[in-house]
């Protein structure tokens, strides 16, 4: 056997052995949290709430309107502790944060695969299909977000490394990207803000394009807006302001 190979050899073992003791230490030191068991978890929120707050974290979440009178949450192959949702006022914020293990000050995050379940975390929250919020405000995560046929007079996203794929009918449109892919189909009425990211955007809306004064400042990726680069309007009653990043950015508004 080469000197090479038993090198290799002996500091595999000793990678091992040094990732054992730094998992043990962390599950020693860090209560525990870092072997919690998923589940499931679902909620009735009946409390008349006008804005919805979405922070998904690693989740997959999916937001649908159905024929009910209620607002319904659905987790599974979640931590359960992690999920919450809280009503204060006519805000329902639901959310999922895996708690970080304590090691030595470090935070060792829930990774599914790693310290729980390999299985994604899915988020299901159903919303009644009349009901128009004043706003939903997704902040994003890691995870990934899906909606169909929402309703709500300002839609916000705060683009996280995730993907966006969202159908819905909206007054005015802030959009945040961050590293994922942002879609939206649908219609807007009013102002459109963009801020582009390293993900690609791409808006694909029912709405009158004569309504709009353009003001883009074009990043690398580029922006498209009905097939032109920039559209002037000084007289439209509305703003569509695209601030451009690395991802390309493709408005269609017909």
């Amino acid at each position: 056997m080469s000197r090479t190979f038993k090198f290799v050899i002996i500091t595999g073992i000793i990678l091992m052995l040094c990732g054992g003791l730094v998992y043990g230490a962390a599950y020693a030191l860090g209560e525990r949290r870092i072997d919690r068991q998923t589940g499931e978890v679902t909620a009735a929120v009946t409390a008349d709430v006008s804005k919805l707050v979405i922070d998904g974290g690693i989740a997959r979440v999916s937001i649908t309107a159905i024929p009910e009178n209620e607002i319904k949450i659905e987790a599974r192959d979640v931590i359960t502790d992690a999920v919450s949702y809280d009503v204060s006022g006519e805000i329902l914020t639901v959310s999922y944060s895996p708690n970080f293990s304590n090691f030595f000050g470090l935070g060792i995050i829930s990774i599914p695969g790693v310290t729980h379940s390999l299985k994604t975390p899915v988020i299901n929250i159903y919303t009644p299909e009349d009901k128009a919020y004043e706003y939903i405000n997704i902040n994003g995560g890691m995870g990934e977000y899906i909606a169909e046929h929402i309703k709500a007079d300002k839609f916000i996203i705060n683009g996280g490394v995730g993907n966006y794929d969202i159908a819905g009918d909206f007054g005015e449109l802030d959009i945040n990207a961050g590293v994922g892919r942002i879609k939206l189909t649908g219609s807007v009425e009013r102002d459109i803000t963009i801020n582009g990211g390293v993900g690609e955007i791409k808006l694909d809306m029912a709405g009158d394009i004569n309504n709009y004064n353009a003001s883009v400042n074009a990043g690398i990726g580029g922006v498209s807006i009905n097939g032109d680069i920039s559209r002037d309007n000084p007289d439209a009653p509305y703003n569509l302001t695209v601030s451009g990043g690395v991802g390309s950015i493709d408005i269609n508004i017909n």
